[in-house]
């Protein structure tokens, strides 16, 4: 059976290696940046991969952003001849290809839940007071270049989207393609033998001597994300938070998310933790338990079980921040 997955995060790339069948002929379809340089040549060397293929997930031209990459248009019309694709973002360009091409394929939820949170795009602010200049720009693209889905799941040509828990899927024309995969399953059901190539591959490394009196922050992209304005305002939402438990004397762990561009080497005192390396697997070889961990709106908080509390600002059902923990932070909703 001739397989792909298109795996646009190690997060992706990790939830693949819990899946698949090292057996079957695989092909694995990665972005061509350079931080996936070492991860693409550690799976080579462990051979899991029938083939390797890096892919520029940006697909328009840079000197005419008005087309897409010759080479991207090549390397997705190959995708006709395969039986199974495999994507989990499907409302991002390469899929929107996908769609334009007719080309059948699957999807694997992103993250923990996602389907639970409703879906926005240029399309509901356009006719709104909310309305930016990237959303006409957005809407000149989706009509004259590469028409847009209705949002994740909704392709005609997506035959199935495996989530985590089927009792928070929104229960619309999508819903007969839901099937349901614990990701907690997928970690506790791992061989030894599998687990062990998966922590080569990552380059896992133990954390410890971690202090009872310690907390763990996850960052996120939220400048590129649009969900805060700009990169200033991303690394002093963190360095708040930092700051605080540093004078009181915490020990203050920061995992970067993979997709960050932010530095944070700058914040004295504050350990970081290896952003190429997903906080799941951290903890799977790790015995650390933090009095609390902190996020602005990561699911995978939820499925974390190395935080004895946890606090979440941002609520992505509701789009509100949680009053009491800006409060908490001294932080004004409106510096966001």
């Amino acid at each position: 059976m001739n397989t792909t997955y298109i795996c646009a995060t190690n997060y992706h790339i990790l939830i693949t290696l819990l899946k698949i069948d090292f057996k079957s002929k695989v092909n694995l379809f990665v972005p061509n940046s350079s931080e996936f340089d070492v991860i693409t040549t550690n799976l080579k060397k462990e051979k899991i991969f029938n083939r390797i293929v890096r892919l520029d997930f940006f697909i328009y031209n840079s000197k005419n952003r008005n087309t897409i990459r010759k080479e991207t248009d090549r390397l997705l019309l190959e995708l006709n001849d395969v039986e199974n694709i495999y994507i989990y973002n499907d409302h991002i360009p390469i899929s929107w290809v996908l769609h334009k091409k007719k080309i059948p394929y699957h999807v694997i939820e992103d993250g923990y839940n996602f389907f639970s949170y409703e879906y926005k795009d240029f399309r509901d602010d356009i006719f709104s007071k909310r309305v930016k200049l990237s959303d006409y720009k957005n809407l000149i693209k989706h009509m004259f270049i590469l028409r847009r889905t209705k949002g994740p799941g909704f392709s005609k040509y997506c035959q199935s989207i495996e989530v985590n828990d089927m009792s928070v899927v929104p229960k619309d024309e999508r819903y007969h393609k839901f099937k349901e995969v614990p990701r907690k399953e997928l970690f506790e059901n791992v061989s030894e033998q599998r687990k062990q190539l998966i922590l080569r591959v990552f380059g896992v490394e133990e954390l410890s001597g971690v202090q009872d009196k310690s907390i763990l922050i996850l960052t996120q992209p939220l400048s590129i994300d649009g969900l805060l304005n700009g990169d200033d305002k991303q690394y002093g939402f963190y360095k708040r938070i930092c700051d605080k438990y540093l004078y009181k004397g915490y020990e203050v762990y920061l995992k970067p998310h993979p997709r960050d561009t932010i530095t944070y080497e700058e914040m004295n005192g504050v350990k970081l933790i290896a952003q190429t390396v997903p906080m799941e697997l951290i903890e799977m070889v790790s015995d650390v338990k933090f009095e609390r961990i902190i996020t602005h709106s990561s699911t995978a908080i939820n499925f974390l079980t190395c935080g004895e509390e946890k606090e979440v600002f941002y609520d992505f059902n509701t789009r509100e921040y949680n009053e009491k923990l800006l409060e908490k932070y001294n932080i004004n909703k409106d510096d966001l």
